[in-house]
């Protein structure tokens, strides 16, 4: 791997840890890829376009043009039907498909990829055609170039297997167009002149980055490395297209990596370039002119100027708006400690960055000594704005009993949310009517039992156990039930399966007392014992669960393959059932349940400098949660939610279904007339299964979420974090297999567990 690439993390590191970088006004995030999961967007490239631009990205895989005039406004929209592009005979099929664009004399190309299917065989081939935009549609039309040699982008084998190079980039300069072919760095640059279609393959040494130059050349960069390998010295080359004959423009010392995202403003006549987390600016590449411009701490792949004296730069999953005016550089960083988990504090980066772009938000890093925050609130502390730390950690908890957390409630929309939110939820965020939180993640874990796999024994939810004592009944009349079936108990061996149902009874005990406001109560308690002692006794052999441990490496699972029926952390607020019955097991018949609920909180350091733009970053957040967090969190959400893809799905297979019907219409034999209602059968019954389970969060999910409120809680406290801590768990790796995946009896067991919370308590006051 070359230094540059190596050097690309080094370089993210660094500047989110230590670099003192602002934002400017105007700065907005213009684009950001989806990061639901089931969306695939890929940003293509970004196309100056007379006095506006256009953003080209490809969302699930269909091709869209996003065309702005105006960067304060929307973009109109623009969608390629590439489906309408198929060509089908008797003999081949082909296929095309936009690759990528470019902008040549303020007109849209697109680079198109050409496959034709015949027989066992395809080959592939590429070609360019002229983009029209018109009433939200692309259209493709011919380029009105010679025929260009795009050769260069396939590779045939030794064995005739043909292969498509990877593009890392595309852009015209001058009258030639350049595609940018290599993994991660440059490896070859083709050049095709657009007026007679010949193709140059450039291979430049030690090339790290490609981009239009001044008059139509080629500007390349090269990394020279210093003898220590810290810091590296960028050469900035201007090449002739058309004799490949190199120029060193300039040379930028002090870099930390060989990516510098060069981008070159012929209006003004000067370089922009990313440098130690800075957007810099150097007027005709003269090194004893350039300065510092604007914030840039994202690690960016190309950049284009705009005629208003911004600069448009794309990241791997975003498009961000760059102001170049130095003068206008804002003055506030909001500093982030995020020990939680999911992506609204990530997402919220991006959204603050669309709404105050004279605000700067970093997410701090920590290092191999953690932040102390109890210390920090001892010393008032201000380096850390905001913190995001798991409820039940025990230096929230310890924070929340000392009163550190200021009152969110000033912020209108903080308060407007935080009302929407359910009512075991409002429990936890409040303290004495102060909001001294909010949340932004949400977990749990219990048993369940798989639908299908219960229904495929014969199980009926009358059977299912509703007690502890009665689920230890049911794994002793299990085995004859899985008997002979395509099911078993758990994918785990007996000793981690042993060791799960201990902690989540442990977890379950401790939520139940703690929903009753016991603080001093004991796991060594004689009903505790009683479970403890059935879970020791369970019938591992005959619920076929392995004993690994006494297996050697050549030992196959005969049982491996039949589909699990207990999933033991089937548990998420909501969209808990769609696949598994959960099991909301109490300690007494006809005592309520409690199931504990995890949760992340994000909070305000009160001793911030920033209070109200901390406040405004959170009240942002509860808007970016994610799909799953917000239905769990407020209680006006309950329309229920399909995947993105449902409805092109839908149309597919009604577009399929006609089209046999229209089939069966023409069919000349009872033969043919059969097959196809066969067919329309099938595509009419995958139409309905796609109706009842495609759904995202289902009617069903909302309405046995809202009506499970009542056994819910927020852990504020877990027993875990007493005996391990993140940092601790793996070198007291002995310590946790003796209390959880030993056999020893029940009281030993459990009375070693208190004994130690007790003297852990002890140290800590």
């Amino acid at each position: 791997m070359k230094k540059s690439v190596l050097w690309m993390t080094v370089l993210l590191l660094l500047v989110l840890n230590c670099v003192p970088a602002f934002a400017s006004v105007g700065d907005r995030v213009l684009f950001r890829a989806s990061s639901d999961g089931y969306s695939e967007t890929g940003i293509l490239n970004l196309l100056p376009c007379g006095d506006g631009f256009i953003i080209a990205v490809r969302e699930n895989n269909r091709p869209e043009l996003m065309l702005y005039t105006d960067i304060k406004a929307q973009p109109e929209s623009f969608l390629l039907d590439e489906k309408s592009l198929q060509e089908t005979n008797a003999e081949s099929e082909t296929r095309l498909s936009a690759e990528n664009w470019f902008i040549w004399n303020e007109e849209i190309y697109a680079l198109v990829r050409k496959t034709t299917y015949s027989g066992d065989s395809d080959h592939t081939e590429f070609i360019v055609r002229k983009a029209r935009l018109a009433e939200g549609q692309v259209v493709l039309e011919d380029s009105g170039f010679p025929e260009l040699d795009l050769s260069g982008m396939v590779k045939t084998g030794n064995d005739g297997y043909e292969s498509v190079r990877n593009l890392i980039g595309l852009f015209a300069t001058g009258d030639h167009l350049i595609l940018v072919l290599g993994e991660e760095e440059p490896e070859t640059l083709d050049i095709l002149n657009l007026q007679d279609g010949f193709c140059t393959e450039y291979e430049p040494d030690n090339c790290c980055e490609a981009a239009p130059g001044p008059d139509g050349s080629l500007l390349i960069t090269k990394a020279d490395w210093a003898a220590d390998s810290s810091t590296v010295t960028v050469q900035v080359c201007s090449v002739d297209p058309d004799n490949l004959g190199e120029k060193l423009l300039t040379e930028i010392s002090g870099c930390t990596s060989g990516l510098i995202t060069p981008c070159y403003n012929p209006a003004a006549d000067a370089l922009y370039f990313v440098r130690g987390g800075e957007l810099y600016a150097m007027p005709q590449f003269d090194p004893e002119r350039m300065e510092p411009v604007n914030a840039c701490l994202q690690l960016c792949t190309s950049a284009v100027t705009l005629p208003d004296g911004f600069v448009l730069m794309k990241t791997a999953d975003s498009v961000i708006l760059k102001n170049t005016d130095p003068a206008q550089r804002g003055n506030i960083t909001l500093r982030i400690l995020n020990r939680g988990r999911g992506n609204t504090i990530p997402e919220t980066i991006y959204a603050m960055g669309s709404v105050r772009g004279d605000v700067f938000v970093i997410q701090q890093e920590e290092g191999e000594i953690k932040h102390d925050i109890l210390q920090a609130m001892l010393t008032r502390d201000d380096s850390i704005d905001i913190y995001v730390l798991h409820y039940d950690s025990n230096e929230f908890q310890a924070l929340l009993s000392r009163r550190y957390l200021p009152d969110l409630g000033g912020n209108a929309k903080i308060s407007g949310n935080t009302g929407r939110l359910y009512p075991y939820i409002q429990d936890a965020v409040r303290q004495n009517g102060n909001i001294i939180g909010i949340p932004v993640y949400f977990a749990g874990s219990a048993l369940g039992v798989d639908r299908e796999a219960w229904k495929q024994i014969g199980g009926s939810s009358e059977e299912l156990p509703g007690t502890w004592s009665q689920f230890f009944d049911w794994l002793e009349v299990l085995p004859e039930r899985l008997e002979g079936q395509d099911v078993r108990l758990n994918d785990a061996d007996r000793v981690f399966f042993r060791g799960e149902m201990l902690q989540m009874l442990l977890n379950q005990y401790e939520i139940r007392m703690e929903h009753r406001g016991e603080k001093d109560y004991a796991f060594a308690s004689p009903e505790l014992c009683d479970l403890v002692r059935r879970l020791n006794s369970v019938d591992y052999d005959a619920l076929c669960l392995p004993d690994n441990w006494k297996q050697d490496e050549s030992y196959k699972d005969p049982n491996e393959l039949k589909q699990p029926l207990l999933n033991t952390n089937t548990f998420r607020p909501i969209v808990s059932e769609s696949w598994d019955i959960l099991l909301a097991l109490g300690f007494v018949e006809g005592e309520e349940v409690t199931l504990p609920v995890e949760m992340d909180i994000a909070f305000v350091n009160p001793f911030s400098i920033h209070r109200e733009e901390a406040m405004e970053f959170l009240a942002l957040a509860m808007e970016n949660l994610d799909i799953y967090d917000k239905y769990n969190a407020y209680a006006d959400m309950t329309e229920p939610v399909r995947y993105p893809e449902f409805e092109e799905e839908m149309q597919w297979l009604r577009d399929m279904i006609e089209a046999d019907r229209k089939k069966l219409e023409k069919a000349k034999n009872d033969e043919e007339k059969e097959r196809i209602n066969e067919e329309i059968l099938l595509l009419e019954n995958n139409m309905k299964k796609s109706e009842e389970n495609d759904w995202k969060i289902s009617p069903a999910d909302v309405e046995r979420y809202q009506k499970r409120q009542d056994m819910l809680m927020i852990r504020g406290y877990d027993f875990f974090n007493d005996l391990f801590t993140a940092d601790t768990i793996e070198e007291n790796h002995e310590e946790f297999e003796r209390l959880f995946w030993s056999e020893r009896a029940p009281e030993d067991i459990l009375e070693d567990i208190d004994r130690q919370i007790r003297m852990i308590r002890m140290e800590g006051n």
